[in-house]
């Protein structure tokens, strides 16, 4: 990936729009980005991280809300749109941040695009703008994630030594999110649920096996020989003396149900003998108990068949009164209905008479309303006029009210003038003040930006002062540890020097016992031997001597070793000297000359922050002036349209005034109140009407009266007719009553109606007869029947009888429970025995498979003699080979000092190892941790472990194209000749086709680049930019 142009719009400390068009720089692919600090030199990055992958560069940047420019207008919207080349081909991403305009209460504006750059157009990469599609699609075209793209394209400052200097748990993080190792992990995670369901499962099996083996006490009847139950009662069970322990219950019981079902054979068979004669028995002492009944019942009836006959004789008078019946009836009805008609004679005359009365009343009322007419048409003319008057005084009161309201709305007006009066003085004051403390505020805030700087460079200062502060009191403590050692060293080597002195003699003593005059000595081949050797410490061995020598040697090695620490000691004090020297401070006085510098620092940081405040505040009360500037103008606005209104409203309420005057002489007094002038008309409508219904009512009355007296008449003759018919009709109706008694035999009336039964009860009493006369002749042929079945039979002793069936079904039933108990346990131990072995095998083969899971988790999650997991171990391959690429490149720069090793010592209390990283120093011939080195050597070994991670990933991932790199920073702590070598791997990169920007304070490292990214603040705060090409 190359970027071609990015275009940054309201981006951190710029403001408007500013572009950075790569072009510029032509054949130079080396460049760096110069500017003071807090100019926007890291922002550049941001942008380019930002529009690929919608986050800032740096893990401390990664809220994007912190991107927006606080110079930007709030309808200005953050963006960043770039341009980059990939293999050959140009793309376009733009990517702008949603915030909260003023007024609102959610952000807007949110927007993303991706794009592939022909030469006449623009074609979209994805099917819709949406983020995550375009992230995919950027992460799929570039091959890399933002935290790979983080670690070789784009070094954030300070974060590319986190793989250095961090402890193992950390670099596997990182190693996890760039080589995307969290898969193994999840195999991991996997296999760990695996082996807790797994385990699961074992004890649910284990559960369900030990729940069917304690089933065998409940259901199975304990016998004393049984091998089942001898089992059960040890405290270790086996689970195949149990399944055979069951098959012997098994036998056992069906032998048992043998037995049993052959005793209750016997006792049904007898039972079932014994049982038909009780029953035989019973029922012929039953027949004999009817018999009885029988002759009982024929007796009872003979003694009420005289009643029977009696009510026979009854029922045939009843026949013969209920034949004459309707003639009673008719007779009855025709006397009621002649009462009737009687009756409907006086009430016709009294209606006559009643109607009559009416009509002289009618009459007299009627002609005392006829009268009254004059009155009624006075009544209707009043009611007119007052009508007429009613729309004038309406609208009367309708101007009055109208009026009414102008005034009211006259005096709001005023009212609501003199507060605008009021609240524009008042805002007025308020602008005038807060115009005095801006002023105030702006000239103190003039000195933020020189004791900002001078901060900056107090830091750098004090970071470099506390560096040689430690250094230098750790050097003391070398120095005085390399003394001690040394003069150990050199007290034991004096030791074993004369210790050996005293051997070599002792061993020539031993030589001189074997030598004898006339033979050669071994040493010098004399054969004379004048003066020979004497032995002068016989308890001096050759293991001694060894043993010295080993403790003189290891001393040895301490003492290089603390040497070694003291030269590399010297060496880092000399670099951080003249580091401070460069800050115009004394090495001889730097330790004093600290805490006051500290303490000056931190005043300085103390008087930034309160401008700091300061600043904020004046940027609010610049806020506060603007918003009441604007709320004066608006206040100016306002009483301009009040006064306007005001005086409006004034003439309309004159003209309606005039209107009102001349409509209210055109109405007497009294009725100009409209409530007024409505009740008289209601009470004039009342009257009328009343009059009205008077003389309405006497006509209608006399008109009803005079129909009512020819109804009357007519009615009066209609009845005096009825009377005459119904006389008539209740004397032919007595004589044929009397004539149908003396043809049915009734001497007279009182004896018809003793004879007299209703229809109901003779249909009872008939009833009653024929069911006794059928009742008794079924009786006496029962009778005959039984008294012919029962000859030669007699009654037997049931009781006796009963008993012994009884005894035999308890038998029955004895036999029967014990055989079906049998077979119940017999089914019982096969089922418990089939169940238990099904248990049995389920549980071993889920052990099986438990134990299984739990030797392959244990083995991948790093239970094992190394301590490294599956995932660690692809991690350590990564390192390997990152480590290997980054020595190339660290032998060059560090003269061939340096090499990175990796490290398996156990970090946390034989927790997983294997990541982390010593160096090993070729003039000390020691291997040491990394976070000895010093911070020029940290930071040539990371930007090595930085670029051979790059390699490592581009060959890992296959198909990168990885044209681009970016430094944040870093350079300020290497020496003249470190920094020379490292600007010429910078040029050994770029020469490969790599563009290399380079963020840094340090002049040499500027002066060496063709090219620099200049990044200046203007006066009003905000930043623009340009390149800088060098002839």
């Amino acid at each position: 990936m190359k970027p071609i142009r990015v275009t940054m719009t309201a981006f951190g400390p710029y403001k408007q729009q500013e572009i950075i068009d790569f072009t510029e720089l032509g054949e130079h692919r080396l460049f760096a980005i110069s500017g003071t600090t807090g100019a926007g030199k890291t922002t550049i990055f941001d942008a380019i991280c930002f529009a690929l992958y919608g986050e800032a560069s740096g893990e401390e940047r990664s809220d994007t809300k912190f991107l927006r420019s606080h110079f930007a207008e709030d309808d200005v919207h953050t963006s960043v749109d770039l341009i980059f080349e990939l293999r050959g081909r140009r793309y376009r991403v733009f990517r702008q941040l949603g915030h909260i305009k003023e007024g609102n209460k959610t952000a807007t504006g949110a927007q993303i695009e991706l794009y592939e750059v022909t030469e006449d157009k623009e074609i979209p990469c994805v099917d819709r703008f949406a983020v995550n599609d375009v992230n995919v699609k950027i992460e799929n075209l570039l091959g890399l994630t933002k935290q790979q793209f983080s670690q070789i394209v784009m070094l954030p400052q300070g974060e590319f030594r986190k793989l250095l200097t961090s402890d193992t748990e950390n670099k596997e993080e990182i190693l996890r999110r760039i080589f995307k190792t969290e898969a193994y992990q999840a195999v991991v995670d996997a296999l760990n649920r695996r082996r807790r369901e797994a385990e699961e499962r074992c004890r649910i099996g284990e559960k369900e096996q030990e729940k069917y083996i304690s089933q065998i006490l409940a259901v199975l009847p304990e016998r004393a020989e049984s091998l089942l139950f001898e089992t059960l009662r040890q405290p270790y069970r086996n689970l195949d003396q149990i399944v055979k322990g069951l098959d012997e219950e098994y036998a056992y019981h069906d032998r048992q149900a043998a037995i049993h079902k052959t005793s209750q054979t016997k006792a049904e068979e007898a039972y079932r003998t014994h049982n038909e004669a009780y029953h035989s028995a019973r029922s012929v002492n039953e027949r004999f108990d009817e018999l009885e009944r029988k002759r009982e019942r024929v007796r009872e009836l003979e003694q009420k068949a005289p009643v029977m006959e009696h009510k026979g004789q009854t029922l045939v008078l009843a026949e013969q009164a209920a034949r004459i019946e309707v003639h009673e009836e008719h007779c009855i009805a025709t006397r009621k209905e002649e009462e009737t008609k009687r009756l409907e004679l006086i009430q016709a005359q009294q209606a006559e008479q009643e109607a009559k009365e009416g009509l002289m009343k009618a009459e007299q009322m009627y002609r005392r309303e006829e009268a009254e007419e004059e009155v009624r048409q006075a009544a209707f003319r009043e009611t007119e006029h007052l009508r007429e008057l009613l729309p004038l005084v309406e609208t009367i009161n309708r101007k009055e009210d109208a009026l009414q309201m102008r005034r009211k709305q006259m005096e709001k007006l005023q009212d609501r003038l003199v507060e605008a009066e009021k609240a524009w003085q008042t805002d007025k004051e308020k602008k005038t003040a807060l115009d005095t403390e801006i002023k105030q505020a702006e000239e103190r805030v003039k000195e933020l930006k020189p004791k900002q700087e001078r901060l900056a460079d107090m830091r750098m200062q004090v970071y470099a002062l506390q560096n040689y502060v430690k250094a230098a009191q750790g050097m003391e403590a070398l120095t005085q540890d390399a003394t001690e050692k040394k003069t150990a060293y050199e007290k034991i080597r004096a030791e074993f020097e004369a210790l050996e002195r005293r051997w070599m003699e002792g061993q020539a003593a031993v030589l001189a016992q074997h030598l004898h005059d006339g033979m050669p000595c071994p040493v010098c081949g004399s054969v004379e031997h004048p003066r020979k050797a004497m032995a002068q410490d016989a308890g001096l061995t050759k293991e001694y001597i060894q043993q010295r020598k080993y403790e003189k040697e290891k001393q040895e090695s301490l003492f290089r070793e603390a040497q070694a620490r003291l030269l590399a000691e010297r060496s880092t004090l000399a670099k951080l000297a003249h580091e401070i020297e460069q800050y115009g401070f004394s090495p001889d006085t730097a330790v004093q000359q600290y805490p006051s510098f500290v303490e000056e620092g931190q005043m300085l940081k103390k008087e930034v922050e309160e401008l700091k405040k300061a600043e904020q505040l004046l940027s609010t009360k610049k806020e506060e002036r603007e918003a009441t500037e604007r709320k004066l103008e608006l206040q100016a606005e306002q009483k301009a349209r009040l006064i306007d209104e005001s005086n409006v409203v004034r003439m309309e309420y004159e003209k309606d005034n005039v209107l009102y005057q001349a409509d209210l002489q055109k109405v007497p007094e009294p009725l100009r109140v409209l409530e007024r002038l409505q009740a008289s008309i209601k009470e004039a409508s009342l009257r009328r009407e009343l009059l009205e219904t008077k003389w309405k009512q006497a006509q209608e009355r006399h008109r009803m009266a005079s129909e009512n007296v020819i109804k009357a008449t007519s009615g009066l003759q209609y009845a005096q007719q009825k009377v005459t018919e119904a006389v008539e009709r209740t004397a032919q109706a007595e004589q044929r009553f009397i004539r149908a008694l003396s043809e049915a035999g009734f001497t007279d009336e009182d004896v018809y109606r003793t004879a007299k039964l209703p229809e109901s009860e003779r249909r009872r009493i008939k009833e009653e007869l024929e069911r006794f006369a059928s009742e008794r002749a079924a009786a006496k042929a029962q009778l005959i029947a039984l008294e012919e079945e029962l000859i030669g039979k007699e009654r037997s002793n049931l009781a006796e009888l009963l008993a012994e069936v009884e005894r035999l079904d308890m038998e029955c039933k004895q036999a029967r429970k014990q055989y079906e108990a049998a077979l119940a346990c017999r089914e019982r131990a096969r089922e418990l025995q089939k169940q238990i072995e099904e248990a049995g095998q389920k549980f071993k083969e889920l052990d099986q498979d438990r134990a299984r899971i739990v030797d392959l988790y244990n083995m991948i999650r790093g239970e094992n003699r190394h301590k490294i997991s599956f995932e660690r171990y692809l991690q350590i391959e990564f390192l390997e080979k990152i480590i290997y690429m980054a020595n190339q490149r660290l032998h060059k720069l560090s003269n061939g000092q340096f090499q990175l090793r990796r490290s398996d010592r156990l970090e946390k209390r034989g927790r997983q190892s294997g990541l982390g990283l010593d160096v090993y120093d070729a003039y000390t011939g020691l291997t040491r941790d990394v976070k000895t080195l010093s911070g020029g050597e940290k930071f040539n070994a990371s930007l090595c472990l930085a670029l051979g991670m790059a390699d490592v990933i581009q060959a890992y991932q296959g198909g990168i194209s990885i044209e681009t790199m970016f430094i944040d920073e870093g350079f300020g702590s290497l020496d003249d000749e470190s920094l020379q070598k490292a600007i010429d791997t910078l040029i050994e990169l770029q020469s490969s086709g790599r563009m290399i920007g380079v963020i840094s304070h340090v002049q040499e490292l500027k002066n060496a680049m063709p090219a620099t990214l200049d990044v200046r603040k203007t006066k009003e705060g905000f930043s623009r930019t340009r390149f800088v090409l060098k002839e």
